[in-house]
């Protein structure tokens, strides 16, 4: 039986041979992480979600952008990156704000969550 850190690296390595840029690499290590917490009706801050990938916190954003717009999207689900949360103010700060005020913004990011959580299609993501 192999350990918990030879199955990590051989996956890995698996996913530094699907992915083209290492966006994408670090895009796909996240997605089971942001699956599970969606399956399991949680959120993850910045700064778990980079230690559990070994990637700063504070770059996250163009992770969570391509998790969004090229896995979620493309696929029809629902935005995984706002179950990302900052530290500080508690919101998932990878979704355009643009106009909206913070009370409106945070309505919006709370819907997206909720259709997160109610997704049913979690567990044939593997399949996609």
């Amino acid at each position: 039986m192999q350990s918990r850190a030879e199955d990590t690296s051989e996956f890995r390595a698996t996913l530094w041979l699907l992915a083209q840029t290492r966006t994408e690499f670090l895009a796909l290590e996240c997605l089971p992480i942001l699956i599970r917490a969606a399956k399991e009706g949680n959120t993850i801050s910045y700064a778990k979600l980079g230690k559990e990938i070994s990637h700063p916190a504070h770059l996250l954003d163009q992770i969570l952008a391509f998790i969004r717009t090229e896995i979620c999207f493309k696929r029809g689900w629902p935005p995984l990156s706002v179950l990302v949360l900052d530290g500080c103010t508690g919101l998932a700060l990878s979704e355009p704000q643009g106009e909206l005020s913070h009370e409106d913004y945070a309505g919006l990011i709370a819907r997206l969550q909720q259709s997160v959580f109610t997704f049913n299609g979690w567990n044939e993501t593997s399949k996609s």
